[in-house]
């Protein structure tokens, strides 16, 4: 498990968590994606993006976003185009569905369960 947690910015004690199969390629994210955590998301996450392989990403567990948290799915997505592999987002928030749709960035993504 790792975990982010940076009161510099955002809410004091926000943490945002990854936990998964390296195996499956399948992780769950926990906790705040916001402007204090998405530095430390995107350090968790980045090295789990690897070439020609498939990540899914799980967000049930994440109960609060900012815009910080849809630019941290703009840039993973990015740095998987950029090194050829493939990024699935499962079960996002309806608050982060939101600001993706108000964001216009919502074809862009890859989404699973978009209603």
């Amino acid at each position: 498990m790792m975990r982010a947690n940076n009161s510099l910015l955002g809410q004091a004690g926000d943490t945002l968590t990854v936990t998964g199969s390296e195996a499956s390629r399948e992780f769950r994210l926990e906790g705040a994606m916001t402007f204090a955590t998405a530095a430390q998301g995107l350090k968790m996450v980045k090295p789990l993006i690897t070439p020609k392989a498939s990540l899914s990403l799980d967000f049930s567990g994440v109960t609060r976003a900012d815009s910080a948290g849809v630019g941290l799915l703009i840039e993973w997505l990015r740095l998987s185009r950029e090194i050829g592999s493939q990024i699935r987002y499962a079960h996002l928030p309806d608050s982060l569905l939101a600001m993706i749709r108000v964001g216009g960035v919502a074809g862009m993504l890859p989404i699973d369960d978009v209603a």
